[in-house]
Formats: structure tokens, C-alpha cells, sequence
């Protein structure tokens, strides 16, 4: 409590000068190094949502000073966490703060999933901690000032003062960085990569933050590229054709399996303590202690294969190759950070995920 006083004693004695704040808010935000966090998007129902991020906001609230503000987990369940996000202004005695419930599972592609595991847990509440706290503080701060930090940031995106050709290699390789070929991105906006505008650009740069810090992913935000036409069941000769009339049952078909050696468990460092909640964590990847078998030597038994199995063969192939030429050491770890999600076998991608770590790799490699 006589923390509390001592704090709102100093602010009634030291008051902003909203001017000062002003002034060093435009300077803040005309700088590239917080105008390219300041933005998420997401998409929704065909449209594309967008938005502060909370570095955007715990940086103008500072600026703006005499505020305190963070979250807090109240109470940890078995399958939930209550968690209270608070912002107060000091100065006038305004608190925005809310309490809520964070269930311990996340919703993927083929449903909720239940996280268990203690680190899982903790990112997953400081992941949605970050959200309510970044709309605490925006409840507190002016409409002017934060608009105007929004219009500064994104014209600060937007602006050319490199040359395009500059731009549009440092926005091609933040794509690649998560996973986006330059088809896709194509598609995306409209129009050919050489025609780009500074505006293009700048969308795609947001969209490719967004998807590294775990806001949106690939497969939400760009439309996968068309794999390659594998040989259709018509066209594909039957055993009978192939003994000059005379169906044959295989007993057994050794196939090679491409899979890639073992990657060390790659996770990041634990986050630091502390009232100010960093934003979005970043994927982290799941590994077993048992070794995945060498992609070069190793056999297992299964039945004859179909088109659809051939062609996830010549693909799977093809990506180990890439892998192999491009010299990727971790490859779970890269896989992860290009797909957006945990990989714990290579034998568990898609064919469009094999497809999207292709296109990925071959831009690398044509670097």
C-alpha cells in the first residue's frame, strides 16, 4: 500500500507534459526498429484483421509515463489458469484491468489440444496475458496520441527511402524466413513480384511478422502453392500388364524411406520475469528421445504403393536432397519454424508441407 501512495505521489508531483510526450512519441515511431513490430495481422471469415502489437503499446505507454501495468496468474488449475491484466494511469487514477480464464489447450487445424507440459503452459498463458494486457493499455491512453503512433509506424513502413529493389530482397527473405515463396506472395497481392509497390511490401513484411511470432500462420495467410501432377491410377500399369496377363499378389515390397537424422532438442531460453509481458511467444518444437532412422539406409515393410504414395515419395525425396545440399543441421528445428507448428517426424508432413519446405529451401539454395 505505501508503495502504491509513494507512486501516485510522484506523479502528482512530477505531471507529464504532454507536449514533451508528443514529441518523443513521433520520434520513437518514425524509427524502422519499432515501426516494423508495431503491427499484427490475422486473418478472419475472407478479411484480413489488423492491429497494435503490445511492443507498440508498452513502448507509447512509456513515453507517456506515469503508468503501471502487467498481468498476473491468480490461480493455476488442473485445465485452466486465472489470469488478471491490469493498466493504470497514475496520474488521474484510472485502471482498466479484467480477469479471465485461460484453458490449457490449444485449437489446431484438427481440434483442441491439450498441453500439459509445464513450459507449454506457461507460454500459452503469457501468450494470451500479452493480449488483454495490450488492450488495458490501450483503454488508458488517449485515442489522439495512440492513433497518431499508429499513422507515424505505418508511414514509417511504408516509406521508400531505399531503393525498391532493396525492399523487395529484405521482404523476400522475411518471407522465406517462415516459409512463403514468392509464388505464393504473388498470389496474395495481386500482382507480380517485380511490380510490387512499397505498400505490398509493406503488407507482406507485417503478415511475415505476424506468422513468426506464432499471431497467424502459412497455411491462414497465402494459399500453398499446386503440387506437382502425380501419375494418375488410370494411367498406371497393372500387374497384369506388366506379366503379360497374369495378376500377381506381392508378398512383401521393401520400400525406401527418406527420413532425416535426429535433431537435438531445439527450444529457447525461458523468458524473463518481470510486470512488462513480452509478445507472442515463438513456436516451439517437440522432439522424442528416440532417433529417426537414416534417411539413406533405412527399409520398412508396406504394402504396394498407390499414386498418391509415389508421388509423396519423389517429394520426400526431393526435400532430403535439398535439405542435403542446403546443409540444414537442424532439421526438426527448421521444419518447425518454416510450418508454424511442432514437427516431431518427418514422416507426419502433408504433402503440402512437404511441398511448402521445397519452395523454401530452393530459394535458399538460389541465394
Amino acid at each position: 500500500m505505501a508503495e502504491v501512495m509513494v507512486a501516485m505521489e510522484a506523479a502528482h508531483r512530477w505531471e507529464r507534459d504532454e507536449k514533451k510526450c508528443e514529441a518523443r512519441m513521433k520520434i520513437a515511431c518514425a524509427r524502422p526498429q519499432v515501426a516494423d513490430r508495431a503491427f499484427w495481422a490475422f486473418p478472419r471469415a475472407g478479411e484480413q484483421l489488423t492491429g497494435s502489437t503490445i511492443h507498440l503499446m508498452v513502448t507509447i505507454a512509456g513515453i507517456w509515463g506515469n503508468m503501471q501495468y502487467g498481468v498476473l496468474e491468480l490461480e493455476r488449475k488442473a485445465a485452466e489458469s486465472e489470469m488478471l491484466a491490469v493498466a493504470w494511469e497514475l496520474e488521474t487514477n484510472t485502471r482498466a484491468m479484467t480477469t479471465f480464464l485461460v484453458p490449457h489447450a490449444r485449437d489446431t487445424k484438427t481440434g483442441r489440444k491439450v498441453i500439459v507440459d509445464m513450459r507449454d503452459v506457461y507460454e500459452n498463458n503469457a501468450n494470451l496475458g500479452a493480449r488483454r494486457v495490450r488492450e488495458m493499455i490501450r483503454r488508458i491512453l488517449p485515442d489522439w496520441y495512440v492513433e497518431q503512433a499508429e499513422d507515424i509506424c505505418r508511414a514509417t513502413v511504408e516509406r521508400d527511402d531505399k531503393p525498391i529493389e532493396e525492399i523487395r530482397k529484405e521482404t523476400g527473405r522475411d518471407l522465406r524466413a517462415v516459409g512463403v515463396t514468392r509464388e505464393m506472395a504473388e498470389a496474395k497481392i495481386g500482382r507480380s513480384w517485380g511490380d510490387t509497390t512499397p505498400g505490398d511490401l509493406a503488407i507482406l513484411r507485417i503478415v511475415a511478422k505476424s506468422i513468426k511470432r506464432g499471431e497467424a500462420t502459412v497455411r491462414e495467410q497465402f494459399s500453398p502453392p499446386a503440387p506437382e501432377p502425380g501419375p494418375s491410377a488410370s494411367s498406371a500399369p497393372t500387374t497384369a500388364e506388366l506379366t503379360g496377363g497374369h495378376a500377381v499378389t506381392p508378398s512383401r515390397v521393401v520400400v525406401v524411406v527418406d527420413e532425416p537424422a535426429a535433431a537435438e532438442d531445439d527450444t529457447a531460453a525461458e523468458p524473463t520475469g518481470g510486470m512488462v509481458v513480452t509478445d507472442l511467444p515463438g513456436v516451439v518444437t517437440e522432439t522424442t528421445d528416440e532417433p529417426e532412422p537414416d534417411p539413406e539406409t533405412s527399409t520398412q515393410d508396406a504394402p504396394a504403393k498407390s499414386p498418391e504414395d509415389a508421388l509423396r515419395h519423389r517429394r520426400m525425396k526431393r526435400l532430403f536432397a535439398l535439405l542435403r545440399e542446403v546443409d540444414v543441421g537442424e532439421r526438426k528445428a527448421y521444419a518447425a519454424g518454416v510450418l508454424g507448428k511442432p514437427v516431431k517426424t518427418y514422416q507426419a508432413l502433408t504433402i503440402e508441407d512437404i511441398d511448402t519446405l521445397i519452395g523454401n529451401l530452393e530459394d535458399l539454395k538460389s541465394e
